[in-house]
């Protein structure tokens, strides 16, 4: 991996813990009635789920380049499926927080779907210009 890849990778998994940090602590702190306790797997899920999409469109972008934008298509889906079974388990077994978990799931989900989308898009204008 190129160093200017490292170093994006870095400040983007940075830029998701904080992000969940800072969503929990807002939770906690002005809305306590609401934070449950599994909050923190929503923003650790999350992340995981872009490390991975991350090292895939790298890894994709120099064997295959025509590939890159099914495999954020597949990726995509997947993460979907995996937030919808996760939501799904967490409302069959959790008595408490149901529905705060599940807006804390989507708006997490909303958000790295963006996030991932602009980097998509950067990888694809990268792409296009060479």
């Amino acid at each position: 991996m190129y160093k200017a890849e490292k170093k994006l990778l870095f400040v983007f998994l940075i830029f998701y813990v904080m992000v969940g940090v800072l969503a929990g602590f807002i939770l906690y702190e002005f809305f306590p009635a609401h934070y449950f306790s599994w909050y923190p797997i929503i923003p650790f899920t999350f992340t995981v789920f872009g490390f991975f999409l991350f090292m895939s469109l790298i890894k994709y972008k120099r064997k295959t380049p025509a590939r890159v934008t099914m495999l954020y298509m597949m990726m995509s889906g997947v993460k979907f499926l995996i937030t919808a079974v996760m939501v799904l388990i967490y409302t069959l077994l959790a008595d408490e927080f149901r529905v705060e978990f599940s807006i804390a799931t989507i708006c997490f989900y909303f958000f790295y779907l963006l996030i991932e989308s602009l980097i998509f898009i950067n990888f694809e204008k990268e792409q296009n210009s060479k």
